[in-house]
């Protein structure tokens, strides 16, 4: 695993610790700002400029910036990008998940959840997570990333699509190609 596994693992805590909340977030915006706070924290610990909705947005709902002059504005790499859909139908899935690959991040991080809303979140489309990701592979074969393409996955799966109540699984993919699954704290 070529990006930092203390990283991935600072960057699951944050998810996980949003979960653990127990917090009923009312609309998907709630759910952005808690994630978005904890990534943020971790960014600025790192010394990274952090862009979000809010403060310097910048292509992304997160971004960690890497300036060697912040006050000329001269970007050396972007360490962190993310993006979360949590409506995720095909085409509004893919189009977040384009941006990240085009990106050239050293890691990107996809958030997404376990069903889709045709009209209303009363009309729910289940999607399980193994689905996505090979929704969301078959983007990165199409857009011939290779092994420097470092993506952390991170699907909510809903216990109940009216309530909440469930968790994230991950899976972490360098390329298209090698995919890994977080499970019990280790990466298989």
């Amino acid at each position: 695993m070529n990006v930092e596994n203390h990283t991935l693992k600072e960057i699951i805590d944050v998810l996980d610790e949003v979960v653990r909340k127990g917090t009923r977030f009312t609309s998907d915006a709630q759910w952005t700002v808690a994630i978005t706070d904890g990534l943020r924290s971790i960014g600025e610990e790192k010394g990274y400029v952090v862009a979000h909705p809010g403060k310097w947005g910048w292509l992304y709902d997160l971004t960690w910036l890497d300036y060697s002059s912040f006050d000329e504005r001269i970007l050396r790499k972007i360490p962190l990008a993310v993006e979360s859909e949590w409506n995720p139908d095909a085409v509004s899935l893919r189009i977040d998940f384009n941006k990240l690959l085009f990106s050239r991040a050293d890691l990107c991080l996809m958030i997404f959840s376990d069903w889709v809303s045709s009209s209303s979140r009363s009309n729910v489309i289940a999607w399980d997570f193994d689905h996505q990701l090979r929704v969301l592979q078959a983007s990165m074969v199409a857009a011939d990333c290779g092994e420097t393409t470092k993506v952390l996955f991170a699907c909510y799966e809903y216990a109940n699509p009216e309530g909440g109540g469930g968790h994230f699984r991950y899976a972490y993919a360098e390329g298209p190609k090698k995919l890994s699954f977080w499970n019990n704290g280790d990466w298989r």
